[in-house]
């Protein structure tokens, strides 16, 4: 049996745009998302598997270690300064542990799917987490950061439909840096068996990471 690994997908929301309509800008602005998203990946014990357009694909052994590089990520890239045309970079980011195949340095299966669709359903600024996720750092995450159940959506691209069985209790992470710049970083949960997902808000109080 192969041992569970945390993956992360980030991608940069409104890419398209940006580069469409600021390509000069935007040359400056993604290789500085890049470098910043890099250095905190690696700083936090995680390996980039492979960048995805304007985004990255980490794996993590440690799924507290991928939890804290995601909110050390957005913190980062709220206080950035970027260029005035780009304006400050909204990075969607989505997190789920599970099995997988590892194959030429890259991994597969329904797990890595999987944490590909959390992501894929939230917006820029927010930090999606599967319910797996979340039971095996709910007790172990920082001071400051808090976990709260926040309603029930479904995963893009599954087809099938289940009625919603009784809903265990789910927690939520949130972390608000500590300057007027960044409201905070919504994340959300979900039982990824069932094709739900919670939406999650954030603490009041401040924290470094």
């Amino acid at each position: 049996m192969t041992v569970p690994l945390t993956f992360l997908f980030t991608d940069l929301q409104d890419s398209t745009s940006l580069w469409e309509n600021f390509a000069e800008e935007m040359q400056i602005a993604s290789a500085r998302h890049d470098a910043l998203l890099r250095s905190i990946i690696d700083k936090h014990g995680g390996r980039v598997v492979k960048t995805t357009g304007d985004g990255f694909h980490a794996v993590f052994e440690s799924p507290l270690d991928a939890v804290t590089t995601a909110l050390a990520g957005q913190q980062a890239i709220a206080v950035e300064t970027w260029p005035v045309a780009t304006g400050t970079l909204k990075v969607r980011m989505g997190l789920h542990t599970g099995e997988s195949q590892q194959r030429e340095g890259d991994y597969y299966g329904a797990e890595v799917n999987r944490a590909a669709r959390v992501m894929g359903i939230g917006h820029g600024g927010q930090v999606l987490v599967s319910e797996v996720t979340a039971t095996l750092v709910r007790a172990s995450v920082p001071d400051g950061v808090t976990l709260t159940d926040l309603g029930q959506h479904r995963l893009r691209c599954r087809d099938r439909r289940l009625d919603p069985p009784p809903l265990e209790q789910k927690l939520v992470l949130r972390v608000v840096d500590p300057g007027d710049r960044f409201a905070g970083v919504e994340l959300l949960l979900g039982n990824l068996a069932d094709d739900k997902i919670v939406f999650v808000l954030a603490s009041d109080r401040d924290h470094d990471i």
